[in-house]
């Protein structure tokens, strides 16, 4: 659903100056413009950032949260790439060489590949969703950004390049060997469950909020997300009997962190106790999770009647509202919405100018909605009894009728 004066929210971060787009995809040409550099997604490990961004990036593709950036870079130029992609905070540092070179042609087609001799591979979004469900390592789909250098026609560049000492290097080129100083653990699935304290119901959950997994490791600064629960608060991650021993230990721990997707991850946040991981999903006990703050609001039509479009404009054609910090919110069957912010966010939230934020689908204009109305911070209520209504003209065809 296209939107116009889109809010504000954690999946929307843009990803430099996009040249083009077809569908769920998007490209770019070239690296990043200095006053628009690519931004960080909320499910991507903290410093990966840095990879893209590099100058000598020719060209990128998104599709469903499957990210793949490419980049023609000198030998000292791919020493930089390599070892920016060894700072990232990550588990595991996969860093393929394979022979030959690369191409790449854009969607448009329009204009000649581009070659490239260096890919980044980052997995968010839908795609991570799809590959935590289906737990183990997935060709197409990694946990965790792969990196990929390819040789050219001269195996023996290799011999420049320096590799970081967490580096776990795949080497794919006949008659090369590169020594690796890390090698994959064997992991094996485990799984957890939360209980949630919050009264919601699942599907309320689903939509509004967001709770991750996190590692962090004794004197290493970030974390690492390993999971999302699902809207049960089930969840699995992968270990290795080292990583589990290490948990038991107290040299690393997990947290929950449950709310919107701007809300950072806290090492001293709520711990999820390695005792409750399990092999199997069906020994899995449920820990409890602390609710987030929750806020609510009521839309009806101006004449009282519930916001209901009849006939619709068109197939899926909804009345929602947005905010920052806290994304979308869709009107259950009353009219009500919810959402979730942390009080810092909200503080926020009330400094800024009001702006634009329930969204009307357009009878002139198929999936595509417009910003029409203010529903104003303030009216927000803790609970739906003190949920603040705001009524609005019914949408139809003809003018938009906007306050």
């Amino acid at each position: 659903m296209k939107r116009e004066n889109v809010v504000l929210m954690a999946w929307c971060v843009l990803l430099g100056a996009v040249q083009a787009s077809f569908g769920l995809a998007t490209e770019q040409v070239g690296p990043d413009k200095p006053e628009r550099p690519t931004g960080a997604q909320p499910s991507w490990p903290v410093g990966i950032v840095e990879v893209p961004r590099h100058a000598c990036r020719v060209y990128s593709r998104w599709c469903n949260g499957n990210e793949m950036f490419y980049f023609q870079g000198s030998v000292a130029e791919i020493n930089e790439l390599v070892a920016l992609f060894g700072r990232a905070r990550m588990r595991a540092h996969e860093i393929r060489v394979v022979p030959g070179e690369g191409k790449v042609r854009p969607f448009q087609g329009l204009v000649h590949e581009y070659e490239y001799n260096v890919s980044l591979q980052i997995v968010g979004g839908i795609a991570l969703a799809r590959a935590r469900r289906e737990p183990g390592e997935r060709v197409n789909f990694p946990l965790e950004p792969r990196l990929t250098v390819y040789a050219g026609d001269d195996p023996n560049v290799l011999e420049r390049l320096e590799w970081p000492e967490n580096a776990i290097i795949d080497c794919r080129v006949e008659g090369v060997s590169i020594e690796s100083k890390r090698q994959r653990p064997e992991r094996r699935v485990y799984y957890g469950r939360l209980a949630f304290e919050d009264g919601l119901s699942a599907e309320e959950r689903l939509r509004t909020v967001a709770t991750r997994i996190t590692l962090w490791e004794k004197g290493i600064e970030g974390g690492i997300g390993l999971a999302r629960a699902d809207r049960e608060g089930r969840f699995s991650a992968l270990f290795s009997a080292g990583e589990l021993a290490e948990l038991r230990e107290g040299k690393s721990w997990l947290t929950v962190t449950t709310g919107n997707w701007l809300i950072e991850p806290d090492p001293n946040g709520q711990r999820f106790p390695v005792e409750r991981l399990a092999a199997k999903a069906e020994k899995v006990e449920a820990v409890k999770a602390k609710a987030p703050t929750y806020y609510y609001g009521r839309i009806l039509f101006d004449d009282g009647s519930l916001p209901v479009l009849e006939p619709k404009p068109w197939g899926g054609a909804e009345i929602s509202v947005g905010f920052s910090y806290a994304g979308s919110a869709d009107l259950d069957a009353e009219g009500y919405f919810v959402v979730t912010f942390s009080d810092e966010q909200l503080e926020k939230l009330k400094g800024e100018k009001a702006r634009k934020n329930v969204y009307v689908p357009l009878y002139e204009e198929k999936n595509r909605c417009r910003a029409l109305h203010v529903y104003p911070v303030s009216l927000l209520g803790r609970d739906k009894a003190h949920a603040g209504l705001l009524k609005i003209p019914r949408p139809g065809p003809g003018p938009v009728d906007a306050d």
